[in-house]
């Protein structure tokens, strides 16, 4: 059980699309905990469009949304990638890599 979420940023809670990017399965659980611990509003959860991803990033497609792409990686431990060309879907986007450790 999660406790209620608690925005990064008072009064908003990003949306973020989780991608595994590895293949190891066993890290979907551990990944998708730390994510929530954020206080983000984890709205997909998947798998990336390949099993190579070496670094645990975030994306993010809007200038705006630096600051709190900037306070998910920290929190994750993960670099931060602005791209424009992301997926619309949601307004963050977390691959986990091959250095995403267990606990966060």
């Amino acid at each position: 059980m999660f406790p209620f979420p608690v925005p990064l940023v008072p009064g908003r809670r990003p949306t973020v699309r989780l991608l595994n990017g590895t293949g190891d399965p066993s890290l979907d659980a551990p990944a998708r905990e730390a994510v929530l611990r954020t206080g983000v509003e984890l709205a997909v959860v998947g798998n990336f469009r390949n099993d190579g991803a070496i670094q645990t990033r975030v994306i993010h497609r809007d200038p705006a949304l630096a600051e709190e792409a900037n306070a998910l990686a920290a929190a994750l431990g993960a670099r931060v990638l602005f791209d424009q060309m992301a997926s619309p879907v949601t307004d963050l986007t977390v691959v986990i890599g091959a250095d995403f450790r267990l606990g966060g």
